[in-house]
């Protein structure tokens, strides 16, 4: 009885097996000993650190602010600055801040609209807002509201000409939003005077305008009716933040003699980015790429020819 079979020779062979992916879970989180790597819930990579000798320089350094109320309570923040951080991915290069709302409102004991124009400025910053992951988002029936940066005055206009819908931001219904240039660090919301809730206000009282997370958004038709949008965190919104090591490309950082080049870990790569030039560990690899030995994987390496037979 004939039959046939497919033979796969390997001749020679070398397999090599690198750590498994469960591994990237042992990378350590900080490069100098002693340092600490979590702020309450939240974890603090290598660039970053709490302390000076902890972070890469010291524009990484943040602070884990612990504050106890009578009774034995109290709270931890993470903070940059005096900007409150909930995330960070080395990977993605990315940190979640809190911003603050800027507001337009009509006081009706004293018949004038009251500003509350928000800024942020990270200039001199390891910090970028990220262009697309944020928006510029404006709220109001009657309001002409903008970011306005160094470089860029970036706004639109919101109005009710058609029944506000949850969910929905179109521009003509209590709502509209704008793309947020590249690269900007500094940043401070106002609104147009001529358009304002005085004649409004007894159904929108207020007008809005911030900088925040796009994926964070939905809106609500209480949001316009009520202070719900501004209270809901302290009027703050999430907002993303990419971050570089330094303001070099990386064919700049490999030749700068001033500074170590970051990436120094096996399998790690070199990313530009608005921020400046950052690492990450190559495909199929997890972990911290600013760490010795950081990047860890499960890598199959087959070396030596293949050689297919055919057996009748």
């Amino acid at each position: 009885m004939e039959f046939s079979r497919l033979v796969l020779l390997c001749l020679p062979a070398v397999w090599a097996l690198a750590a498994t992916a469960g591994a990237a879970a042992d990378v350590p989180a900080a490069r100098s000993p002693g340092c600490a790597t979590r702020c309450g819930d939240i974890e603090v990579p290598y660039p970053f650190g709490l302390d000076t000798r902890c972070a890469i320089h010291a524009g990484f350094r943040l602070n884990c602010n612990k504050t106890t109320t009578v009774g034995g309570g109290g709270s931890v923040r993470l903070l940059y600055k005096n900007t409150e951080v909930t995330r960070i991915s080395v990977q993605d290069g990315k940190a979640w801040f809190k911003t603050w709302i800027s507001r337009q409102c009509y006081n009706e004991t004293t018949n004038k609209t009251v500003y509350g124009n928000a800024w942020i400025n990270f200039t001199s910053t390891p910090f970028v807002l990220s262009a697309d992951d944020n928006k510029v988002i404006v709220l109001g029936c009657r309001s002409m509201a903008y970011m306005r940066s160094n470089s860029y005055i970036i706004g639109c206009m919101s109005i009710c000409d058609a029944a506000p819908k949850n969910g929905s931001c179109s521009g003509d219904a209590g709502c509209c939003q704008a793309d947020l240039p590249k690269g900007v660090q500094y940043y401070q919301g106002f609104f147009n005077s001529f358009y304002n809730t005085t004649r409004i206000w007894r159904e929108t009282p207020c007008n809005y305008v911030t900088v925040m997370e796009r994926a964070a958004f939905k809106f609500s038709t209480t949001y316009l009716t009520t202070r719900a949008f501004y209270d809901a965190d302290d009027a703050r919104t999430p907002v993303v933040m990419e971050w570089g090591i330094t303001r070099q490309t990386c064919e700049q950082a490999r030749i700068n003699k001033t500074r170590p080049y970051a990436c120094v870990s096996d399998h790690s790569d070199c990313v530009d980015g608005d921020a400046g030039y950052r690492c990450r560990c190559s495909e199929g690899f997890r972990g911290n790429p600013y760490i010795a030995d950081g990047c860890a994987g499960s890598s199959l390496l087959v070396q030596g020819p293949l050689v297919f037979v055919h057996v009748l």
